[in-house]
């Protein structure tokens, strides 16, 4: 993992703002980094960077001007003022190693997040280890409905643009917080939103008191936290840190705000918000999942907070469509209702499998890669038990990403599933003799290869 020199604030605004500055993105390719390249070059400040393969992002950077290098900035990063690393950069990166060399300023995606949101009058940070990408785009989708023209920065593109980013006005930044590498740390948003505390980082967080140790650092440096009561895990660390500035959003009546899920159909949930000031809103939402009922209560806490209008805010949510990649129906491929979905930790493949049995009953058939192999070893006896509630699994080969290997197999996984290893290359034709239910491909690493294979053979047999 990249380490930058922790540079304070004031030295973080003299470096990346200043007269003049030419920063480079290192990794600008990824979903985060090319939003904030998008940013700086909006705000005029000369921007470059480099990736190691071209993609959709990286054109969309060039199509506005950005000058992009592939597979690697070489020669040029010697004129960067700055550098804004990726997290999933290491030292060894030979960009990295030039830039040392030169004693070119190296920051990281989260610093220079930070100096960005000190920027807005008020800054709302979205944090958790689940549903940070869908409840910023919820979020987004209301204060965009009350006219107030929210910047946003999401790690997933939007319902209103189908980009993982929105530069709108001065006043408001919506914005995801990521835990790892106490990326978060480098913020101090007015407003935050904590959503659910689980160990999905075993690599940087190696115990669970060190992860709630850095989401309570966090929440101290926020403004207001909003909380999610169904959490234990965050009720404990409030308790436990004496975290003052929190308000609980929970089915509790004890809660600050409060909901109720009035009613299930068809996966889809319906619920009546209670803010103890006005009128209980109720709102069917078309989202599948009874776990967007809580987010949905965490945005509408959010705006009853900031004197938006329930009715206009429940009004936003139940027109939200959600966002790509989280139980995204792939229509078009006919043969069964198949669905692509991010989940890569055992509480989100659990939520997914469940909604989908709701949504079209049994058999549920699931595709999973494994992200890291770290993960997958920590959490191990979590996934067995989460796979488990699906009537038919494959597992394909673990996505290493930023880890060149492990001693757990995605072949150990399988097994203990009591379901079958497939090789990545062969896992679109053994979804492709599915005739009955629902499958689902799910896993944060590249499955698109399967998605197109099988979207293809689709059209060629129909």
């Amino acid at each position: 993992m990249i380490l930058s020199n922790r540079y304070n604030e004031k030295e973080r605004r003299e470096i990346l703002f200043s007269e003049g500055v030419r920063l480079c993105f290192l990794g600008i390719g990824g979903v985060s980094m090319h939003a904030l390249a998008h940013f700086c070059h909006a705000r005029g400040i000369y921007v470059f960077g480099a990736d190691r393969k071209e993609n959709a992002y990286t054109r969309g950077l060039e199509a506005v001007g950005v000058r992009v290098f592939i597979p690697e900035a070489g020669a040029a990063i010697e004129s960067a003022s700055a550098v804004v690393c990726s997290l999933a950069l290491g030292e060894e990166d030979k960009d990295v190693l030039r830039a040392r060399e030169k004693n070119i300023p190296i920051l990281t995606r989260g610093e220079l997040l930070g100096a960005l949101m000190e920027g807005y009058a008020l800054s709302i940070a979205v944090s958790g280890s689940h549903g940070k990408s869908t409840v910023t785009a919820m979020l987004a989708s209301v204060l965009t409905a009350a006219a107030k023209e929210p910047s946003v920065l999401s790690g997933a593109p939007l319902a209103l643009s189908g980009e993982s980013f929105r530069i709108g006005g001065a006043e408001y930044l919506v914005a995801e917080a990521c835990e790892y590498g106490d990326s978060f740390l480098s913020l101090r948003p007015s407003l935050s939103l904590l959503l659910n505390l689980d160990a999905d980082h075993p690599d940087y967080f190696s115990t669970e008191e060190a992860l709630m140790r850095s989401f309570a650092r966090f929440a101290m440096r926020s403004g207001i936290v909003f909380c999610a009561a169904g959490s234990k895990r965050l009720v404990s660390m409030c308790e436990r840190y004496g975290i003052e500035n929190v308000l609980f959003v929970g089915t509790d009546a004890a809660c600050d705000y409060r909901y109720e899920v009035v009613g299930m159909e068809n996966g889809y949930a319906a619920l009546r918000f209670f803010d103890g000031k006005h009128t209980p809103v109720l709102l069917s939402l078309s989202v599948p999942g009874r776990f967007q009922a809580e987010n949905a209560a965490m945005v509408l806490a959010a705006a009853s907070y900031l004197g938006i209008d329930l009715g206009a805010a429940a009004a936003a949510l139940e027109g939200f469509r959600g966002i790509d990649r989280r139980i995204c129906r792939v229509h078009a491929y006919k043969k069964i209702p198949l669905y692509y979905d991010y989940a890569h930790h055992p509480a989100e493949i659990r939520a997914t499998v469940q909604t989908l049995r709701q949504m079209h009953g049994s058999p549920v058939t699931v595709l999973f890669r494994p992200h890291t192999f770290s993960r997958t070893e920590a959490l191990f006896s979590d996934f067995v038990s989460a796979l488990s509630e699906a009537d038919r699994v494959w597992i394909t080969d673990i996505d290493g990403a930023r880890e060149k290997g492990g001693r757990v197999r995605a072949e150990d996984l399988a097994a203990a599933v009591g379901g079958d290893y497939v090789p990545l290359l062969q896992a679109a034709a053994a979804l492709g003799r599915v005739e009955r239910g629902c499958a689902v491909i799910m896993g944060a690493g590249e499955l698109l290869t399967v998605l197109e294979s099988l979207v293809e053979n689709a059209k060629k047999n129909s």
